[in-house]
């Protein structure tokens, strides 16, 4: 089953477009003088859009510093390893600063194993799946290799960024897995100590090339669990390739499970991954472990991706 790439891209929360130098434009770093397109310019304004988000400092991710909206042209360019590489990572737990808070250097560029990936927002209605997921707000790619998307629904009622499901962007592959009830991934506001979980969400439609549920008959059917616990649980300062960031660590613990009806689970894999947002820049750092890790503070990633290039 492929199963590696599943944990989605938690959206890129408040990234303005690019430029067309490939430069991310308009959202700066900490401490970026003004004359560079300080926090009183960040906003996706040369779309066209007059709102503006201005991060404040106060260590939580208020809904109105999240922005995710295809119509804007958001992208962002990221550092990442080339796909499916593992690599060393620097220390994902920080050093701990004695009064609560962490830092991150994710700052270093290695041209051996890194590349260039530019994310961007799309429009659901446009994919050949756009019939599974009629709320559908957007999708993104679940990472570097862009051949699973995921399918996300900003729900401004609950204040949360929901997962429908996962689609592959091939039509020609035609997998498709509709969630039975939506994954929270972002449950606003964000801050220290905030958890969550999606246990046990059944997942329905096809996945390479095999239908689900399976019905075997006199040997059970077949159900694809996904369980997603969440924990916002560090805060500190971070060093990207573009600059300096205020950043909350969100912690991501999946699991994804084959159940038969009749023995129970007899499939699983589990991935921890680490999340690094911050107000209105939005994603900063995303550092994914190999599968089945156990570790919290493993030091070999199957993904390192870093805002800037």
């Amino acid at each position: 089953m492929r199963t590696a790439s599943m944990l989605p891209l938690l959206a890129l929360l408040g990234c303005p477009p690019a430029d067309d130098s490939g430069d991310p434009s308009d959202t700066a770093p900490r401490d970026t003088a003004p004359q560079d397109t300080g926090p009183e310019d960040t906003g996706p304004h040369d779309t066209g859009d007059t709102t503006a988000c201005v991060p404040n400092g106060d260590g939580r991710i208020e809904w109105s510093e999240f922005v995710a909206d295809p119509a804007l042209g958001i992208r962002a360019i990221y550092t990442v390893n080339t796909p499916g590489s593992t690599v060393s990572v620097p220390p994902v737990g920080g050093q701990d600063q004695g009064d609560g808070s962490f830092t991150w250097d994710f700052s270093a560029i290695d041209s051996g194993s890194d590349t260039q990936w530019t994310i961007e927002l799309g429009l659901p209605q446009d994919a050949w799946f756009a019939a599974h997921f009629p709320t559908a707000s957007y999708t993104v790619a679940l990472d570097a290799s862009a051949q699973i998307l995921g399918v996300y629904r900003v729900n401004d009622a609950t204040e949360q960024l929901e997962l429908l499901g996962l689609a592959t962007a091939d039509q020609a592959a035609g997998d498709v897995l509709v969630y039975a009830q939506p994954v929270v991934v972002f449950d606003f506001p964000l801050a220290v100590g905030d958890s969550w979980q999606n246990q046990q969400v059944q997942a329905d439609g096809q996945w390479e090339g095999e239908d689900y549920p399976a019905d075997f008959g006199w040997h059970g059917t077949v159900t694809l669990h996904h369980s997603y616990d969440f924990e916002v649980d560090r805060a500190g300062d971070l060093e990207a390739p573009l600059g300096g960031f205020e950043v909350l660590r969100l912690r991501a613990d999946q699991r994804m499970e084959a159940v038969n009806s009749f023995y129970g689970s007899f499939a699983e894999e589990s991935m921890i991954s680490y999340f690094y947002v911050a107000e209105c820049a939005g994603l900063v750092a995303r550092v994914r472990s190999t599968p089945d890790e156990r570790d919290p503070d493993f030091d070999q990633a199957s993904e390192y991706l870093r805002l800037g290039f």
